[in-house]
This record gives C-alpha cells, sequence and structure tokens, in this order.
C-alpha cells in the first residue's frame, strides 16, 4: 500500500485487472492451477487433498462455479478453513467452502481480516 498505492488500489477494487512486473494476473494464476489441477486428478480415484493459499482456494472456487474473476473479492476464506469441491467426469461441485467449525473451540488472537 505503501510503496506502490495505484497497485494496492488496483488489487482492492479489480484484482482481475491487476497487472504487476515479473508477476502474474489472476487470470495466468488460475490458467496453470487449472492445468495443475487436471494434471492430479487425471486417472485418479478416491480423495485428493489440495493444501495451498486463500488466492487458490479462491481461484478454485470460482472456477468450479464458472464464476469470473471479477468475483475474486466477493470470496473470503479464512487461515486453516477447509473446503470440499467433488468431482464427476469433468464437472465439479461446490459441497462447501471457507469452513473452520474445527477451530470454534481455538482462540484466536488476531482477528482475520480477507482485506
Amino acid at each position: 500500500k505503501r510503496y506502490y498505492p495505484k497497485e494496492f488500489e488496483i488489487w482492492r477494487h479489480t484484482p482481475h485487472r491487476l497487472k504487476v512486473k515479473n508477476g502474474e494476473t489472476l487470470l495466468q494464476v488460475r490458467k496453470r492451477m487449472i492445468k495443475g489441477l487436471a494434471k492430479a486428478v487425471k486417472n485418479k480415484r478416491g480423495n485428493i487433498i489440495i493444501v495451498t493459499h486463500r488466492v487458490l482456494c479462491k481461484l478454485l472456487v470460482l472456477h468450479a462455479l464458472h464464476i469470473p474473476n471479477s468475483h475474486f473479492w466477493d470470496i473470503k476464506f479464512d487461515p486453516a478453513s477447509i473446503t470440499l469441491i467433488e468431482r464427476e467426469g469433468d464437472r465439479f461441485t461446490v459441497s462447501f467452502f471457507n469452513d473452520t467449525c474445527h477451530l470454534k473451540t481455538e482462540k484466536r488472537t488476531i482477528e482475520y481480516r480477507d482485506f
């Protein structure tokens, strides 16, 4: 925010339009994630667990629901949340996302903000 105020404002309001020198756009990250996901599920049966960061979680849910990256901030992911996406063939169904019920008994010392 301090060193890149213009980029920070784009990230806050239109993250799908942010282009950072030597970095990836959300679309580029999404395309790379889709390729990685296809590789992970190819010829696999049973459950697959993917552990990743909030940005990829958001893009994965947006992809599964066929929602454009312009809705990036419409989805919130808390740290250590659980998301379940089921697959049948090439179709993905989001059963639930950002579930933190396993953390309810933990004391939280820092309130989390998505951004």
